[in-house]
């Protein structure tokens, strides 16, 4: 794709305009947020409360401490020691917060005041408020700070708190009862940031309308006449793996916990060099468009038909929905754009383009949105550091006293992410390559197997930076937080606060560029899954149904099937809407452990032993889906495991079972390593 010099010099003028405003907002609208008080008519009678006494507390017994639960363990502020009212504040943690060992007493900050009349009630996903006469604080669970909570003069939060839905009530035994709402302002976006993200928007227009100016057969729309640079589909592969998952969940998952995650992620890397010189030959040694395709090639139609029903299955009704709910809820929530507006106007911009260029759309928007991604990631996270007391050293100071950037977790407990979970999940990961379409679509779309090589490898370059990005990123965020507390919006979920930084910190423009990345996050996997499944059904489900018709009438079809799937993607994510999800990211980990693992396991049998057979193969990848659903119902084993779980128990007794049964095919000329 080439744009002449007008359209470049254009891009430096319009950046240049954007940094040139470039200061951080100080009109925080949270505050920490206020409690708005309303006394009700009725009278709540008295109830009978038994009171815990512990004394256990490390620094010895404290009696009459307030305590609420929040985030898996129990916090206690203040009580009574020594016959005065203290400040000391505990957590008790039965369990280790994830990627971590810590449990048992935790010491946190201190009360900043001693409170009289005490009382402590959870809000949202990660903060406690604790309510006394005349005064209140909110306690944020995971940047361990205090801010004050704004109440009305005389303020008194009576014998009990109770809490309900949208509200809580404080009550008086036999005397009254006060509605209590949580009152917090909405960051809304400007006129800048909606010309950023609409010229945005016109880009990705722009490219799905010129390559379908060429896309004029089946071949060109699925595979892009196989003529793709290797570099462009190595950026592709890199923007569609990516997705609202890392510019959202991975953040937030190192916000919440430590660094484990982000090395242990770049053991992944390392495999794809491995599966870049077994794996992507074998797929580029016969001519084929779908990936199951090669299923029947090793195994029999059958085998084809159950892999290609996996696929469809676990994108429409998993990876879509999900990668389009994630970004709208929390656009949602920091700018007031209603959640069902935000899925609808990403599904139907991605559908349109896709439709519109097919493949080659799809691998050149993935490209601007790379760059976008990028670009947004590396500037919010140089912003969040300049905004974190003490700059860079106070960054490293902050994580390093909570310890934020641990990086692994040594042991042998499966419970927990330790160093070999993650070496054997990323293994998994990348044997399983072979089942997951939207990737292999991409490396056949490249002229030959060196070029379809050398973008796989660039996807692992590319993966290295990425990865310690978007960890580093969530450490900014711990850091920049813990030095803003007030920022925070207590009603809102974890996942949401990158978003909420965006909106309320950053200045005009570059929010627009930050909301923009993280539509591209969202889209960049959106459009890969409507091309992927549409190549699957017209690939893999026509000729079981004898659909016998010209190219020019399949090639009209796949653009209204590509229609119809966005669409169902969109209406799924708008169900799923509906829904409170805790965390999406552990939600996604295990759809894809337990989903995905299972033909993986099948496509490792192929072309990795000369033995199995399809009834073997079958019959093991229906034992692993079984086994790894009974594993996560009834065991402890830590999510990032199910797909080894998964991946395993099908080759084992896919193996084992095809000894007794007749090989279908003794042909396996360039279908095996061995065979090549």
């Amino acid at each position: 794709m080439k744009y002449n010099n007008t359209f470049l010099k254009f891009i430096i003028l319009f950046s240049a305009w954007l940094l040139a405003g470039c200061e951080l907002r100080d009109d925080r609208a949270f505050i920490a947020g206020n409690l708005e008080i309303t006394k009700l008519d009725s009278i709540v009678p008295h109830e009978a409360r038994v009171r815990v006494t512990l004394d256990s507390f490390p620094d010895g017994p404290i009696s009459k401490p307030v305590s609420a639960e929040q985030s898996d363990a129990i916090y206690y502020f203040g009580g009574i020691q020594n016959g005065s009212f203290i400040r000391k504040s505990w957590c008790y943690r039965s369990t280790p917060l994830d990627g971590t060992t810590q449990q048992g007493w935790i010491k946190i900050n201190d009360l900043p005041e001693t409170v009289k009349n005490a009382k402590a009630v959870p809000i949202g996903q990660g903060h406690i408020m604790v309510l006394g006469n005349g005064t209140a604080w909110i306690y944020h669970t995971i940047t361990d700070t205090w801010a004050r909570l704004m109440v009305p003069a005389g303020f008194n939060p009576g014998d009990r708190v109770e809490k309900k839905q949208n509200h809580y009530l404080l009550i008086k035994e036999d005397a009254w009862v006060k509605k209590a709402v949580f009152k917090s302002t909405t960051g809304t976006l400007q006129t800048t940031d909606y010309l950023v993200i609409g010229i945005y928007m016109a880009f990705l227009l722009l490219i799905g309308a010129s390559a379908g100016r060429k896309t004029k057969s089946t071949e060109a729309y699925f595979l892009g006449k196989r003529k793709i640079p290797w570099w462009a589909v190595g950026i592709s592969l890199y923007a569609t793996g990516t997705s609202a998952i890392s510019f959202l969940a991975i953040p937030t998952k190192t916000y919440v916990t430590n660094q484990v995650y982000g090395l242990g992620t770049l053991w992944g890397p390392f495999f794809m060099i491995i599966a870049a010189f077994t794996i992507i030959p074998i797929l580029r040694g016969i001519k084929i468009t779908s990936t199951y395709e090669y299923l029947e090639a090793r195994f029999n139609k059958a085998v084809r038909i159950f892999g290609a029903f996996i696929s469809v299955a676990f994108q429409l009704g998993g990876r879509m929905s999900v990668v389009l709910l994630l970004p709208s809820l929390a656009l949602s929530a920091v700018t007031g754009i209603n959640v069902f507006y935000a899925i609808a106007i990403m599904g139907l911009l991605a559908t349109l383009y896709t439709v519109m260029g097919g493949i080659t759309a799809v691998i050149y928007t993935d490209v601007l949105q790379v760059a976008v991604l990028f670009g947004g990631t590396i500037l919010a996270f140089i912003l969040m550091i300049h905004g974190t007391e003490g700059g860079f050293s106070g960054f490293i100071d902050i994580n390093n006293q909570y310890d934020k950037l641990k990086t692994v977790e040594w042991g042998w407990d499966l419970t927990i992410p330790v160093f070999f979970v993650f070496i054997l999940n990323q293994l998994m990961t990348q044997a399983a390559l072979p089942s997951d379409q939207v990737m292999v679509q991409r490396v056949l779309t490249t002229p030959t197997v060196k070029d379809a090589r050398k973008s796989y490898i660039l996807l692992g370059l590319i993966v290295v930076p990425g990865t310690i990005l978007f960890h580093l990123l969530g450490s900014a965020l711990f850091s920049y937080f813990h030095s803003n507390p007030e920022v925070l919006n207590p009603q809102m979920q974890n996942i949401q606060t990158f978003p909420l930084y965006i909106v309320e910190v950053l200045p005009q423009g570059i929010t627009g560029l930050l909301i923009a990345a993280l539509f591209a996050a969202c889209m960049s996997t959106l459009d890969s899954s409507m091309n992927s499944v549409t190549t699957v059904i017209i690939r893999d489900f026509y000729p079981v149904i004898g659909r016998q018709k010209s190219d020019d009438k399949i090639l009209m079809e796949a653009k209204t099937l590509t229609a119809i799937i966005g669409l169902a993607g969109t209406g799924i994510a708008l169900l799923l809407a509906t829904f409170e999800i805790k965390s999406i990211f552990d939600l996604w980990m295990e759809i894809l452990g337990m989903v995905g693992g299972c033909f993986g396991g099948v496509f490792i049998l192929g072309m990795f032993t000369t033995k199995a057979n399809a009834k073997g193969a079958i019959a093991g990848a229906a034992c692993s889906l079984v086994i790894t659903i009974l594993v996560k119902q009834f065991t402890d084993v830590h999510f990032m495991l199910y797909s080894t779980v998964s991946v395993l128990s099908c080759i084992i007794i896919g193996y084992l079972c095809s000894f007794f049964f007749t090989s279908e095919n003794n042909n396996l000329k360039a279908l095996t390593i061995y065979t090549k």
